[in-house]
């Protein structure tokens, strides 16, 4: 019986999820996804109670994965075309600037500064050697233009003679443990700021600092890209989930789409231009986030469309 199930069931299923359309909201769109809600209800009560072969519901649960998409929750939708030249609730600025540029959407610009790190940055780099002069050059400029030495430390724990060294921006909503970021994110060069980062991520318990970050390193020493997944804990402890180091072109002042998303399970995977990166599971954060945190540590960047949906 088991085996005639997956004979049967399996291609019915497939041909039921192939000839429904993809397009977002139709009749056929809206039944396919009822039955992968309860073909999900079905597979966790069949996994919980052993009613069939393990191997049987493990395809099931992949063919199931292949079509379902639950986060249909949406969270923020903003593609930043507002008059106003700040962003508008749910964001708040931190620190920095991130203002709305009526070609680029909200954009942040900061320059390279001189930064001690005590530890909780996650990712970065200690500038050297030139960077280091030109850097402090920079600062010193600054500080004649502005009159006056300003000095803060926040979150993270980073501390900076220069007021443009950082930029934080949170969007301050409610984010479900399983969501879906997409963004259209565009990075141009700063001449005489040969490094660039942005990190990006959902933080909990109010902290602005425990959660996830996404952190894009753009224009190093030798050329090359990586994009790194963290987990931080609440005392600013930090763990490396996974990377990508290969060729990455998202500093040619181009638009690309990045994607982020997570599941009910924990399983989350990164694309840039609909190409996955990389896949990762981890469990180390159970309950909603407070919101969802853009840092701009040295760099010119810019979204265009900002989305974040949730799954209940």
């Amino acid at each position: 019986m088991k085996y005639l199930a997956r004979i049967f069931i399996l291609p019915l299923l497939l041909g039921i999820a192939t000839g429904a359309s993809g397009a977002p909201g139709n009749a056929e769109d809206s039944q396919l996804q009822h039955l992968l809600d309860d073909l999900n209800k079905q597979l966790d009560r069949a996994e919980k109670q052993r009613l069939a072969d393990p191997w049987f519901l493990r395809d099931l649960r992949q063919l199931v994965n292949r079509y379902d998409y639950p986060w249909r929750q949406q969270i923020l939708l903003d593609d930043f075309s507002g008059r106003d030249s700040h962003p508008a609730a749910p964001w708040k600025l931190r620190s920095g600037e991130f203002l709305i540029d009526w070609r680029y959407g909200m954009r942040s610009v900061v320059h390279a500064a001189v930064t001690r790190n005590r530890g909780n940055e996650q990712g970065q780099d200690n500038a050297k050697g030139e960077d280091i002069a030109t850097a402090l050059l920079g600062a010193l400029i600054d500080q004649a233009v502005s009159g006056k030495k300003k000095k803060r430390s926040d979150a993270s724990g980073t501390t900076s003679t220069d007021h443009n060294a950082r930029a934080r921006i949170d969007a301050v909503t409610r984010v479900p443990n399983a969501f879906a970021l997409e963004a259209e994110l565009t990075s141009r060069p700063i001449s005489g700021t040969p490094r660039s980062r942005l990190s990006l991520g959902p933080y909990q318990n109010g902290t602005y600092t425990a959660g996830y970050r996404l952190v894009y390193h753009g224009g190093s020493a030798k050329g090359e890209n990586s994009i790194e997944l963290i987990r931080v804990s609440p005392r600013g402890g930090q763990s490396m989930l996974e990377s990508y180091r290969q060729p990455l072109k998202l500093g040619d002042g181009q638009p690309h789409k990045l994607s982020w998303t997570r599941d009910r399970s924990g399983n989350m995977v990164v694309a840039v231009d609909g190409r996955q990166l990389f896949r990762v599971t981890d469990r180390g954060f159970r309950g909603p986030f407070d919101g969802f945190t853009v840092i701009n540590a040295g760099g010119d960047f810019a979204f265009r469309q900002f989305r974040l949906d949730g799954a209940p």
